[in-house]
């Protein structure tokens, strides 16, 4: 397997702030760019908000569900 260092970036996962932004990762002796978010991670989350938006309509009792069945 081949990593291009071009296309990779970090990202730090964290519920605190940290000084984890300065993190010296490398590839190949390059460095790798650190970033607070990546354009994939933010089409998952819209692809999953719109799910569950679904199932909360779909969950609702004033929706039209009759759940006596």
């Amino acid at each position: 397997m081949k990593i291009l260092v071009k296309k990779s970036c970090s990202v730090v996962f964290s519920r605190y702030k940290k000084e984890s932004d300065n993190l010296n990762l490398k590839i190949y002796g390059n460095r790798i760019v650190s970033q607070k978010e990546i354009k994939f991670l933010d089409e998952i989350k819209e692809r999953c908000n719109k799910r569950l938006n679904i199932i909360k309509i779909l969950s609702n009792k004033k929706w039209g569900l009759n759940q006596t069945h």
